[in-house]
């Protein structure tokens, strides 16, 4: 996977304070300005219910500039001739995605869930955003990897939103 017009891993809109200056730039193997790295997983399986961890690495390290990822990898669990269903991840390679929140936030981005069907041996070119050229395509546009907020915040602004309803239909 190459990281290019057609193949893009992006900073969204909500970003780290020291991190501002990238929203919508292309994600690249340096660390952000926060010092965060991000890694970047490919996840494949028989239905979309049990994807299972295909490979990993860490977002630009590759023989060439952008390029994340082996070009090629074996998967021991996606049968030919039959759909395989893969998901693209990227998160900070501190914490695992279930970590993030817990933490107290980081970032996170993943693609939508498309297929491909392979052939007893995968000849698969590239997993490229809607309109690039490819076996296989997800719908949607780019990889937008975002902050994702640590709980305590977001039950503080439910608890702020909820309360300012109540009072607001006290005074009626």
């Amino acid at each position: 996977m190459v990281n290019d017009a057609n193949h893009l891993v992006k900073f969204g809109n909500l970003l780290k304070s020291a991190d501002i200056s990238l929203v919508g730039s292309n994600a690249t193997s340096a660390a952000t300005p926060s010092g965060s790295l991000l890694l970047v997983e490919l996840w494949g399986g028989t239905t979309a219910g049990n994807m299972t961890l295909q490979q990993s690495t860490t977002l630009g390290i590759g023989p060439s500039a952008g390029f994340f990822g082996p070009r090629t990898f074996t998967s021991g669990n996606l049968p030919g001739g039959a759909d395989a269903f893969m998901q693209v991840k990227v998160r900070e390679t501190t914490f695992t995605t279930a970590e993030l929140a817990a933490a107290g936030g980081g970032y996170a981005g993943f693609s939508p869930v498309f297929t491909f069907r392979p052939s007893s041996t995968i000849a698969f070119n590239s997993i490229v955003v809607a309109g690039g050229t490819a076996l296989s395509t997800w719908a949607a546009g780019p990889i937008n990897v975002n902050i994702v907020p640590e709980p305590t915040s977001m039950a503080l602004a439910g608890i702020g939103a909820a309360s300012l309803l109540i009072f607001r239909r006290r005074n009626k």
